[in-house]
């Protein structure tokens, strides 16, 4: 991500709000791909 685009991101959220939402991000990325390799059901 470029410099810009995080300080305008972490200007919008905060630092606490912009970390969660890339550790959701993460966790959601790694859940899907979990599921595609397993296919569960």
């Amino acid at each position: 991500m470029p410099d810009e685009l995080y300080a305008r991101a972490r200007a919008a959220l905060g630092e606490r709000s912009l970390a969660a939402l890339t550790w959701l991000i993460g966790y959601y990325a790694m859940l899907a791909g979990a599921l595609a390799v397993f296919r569960p059901g």
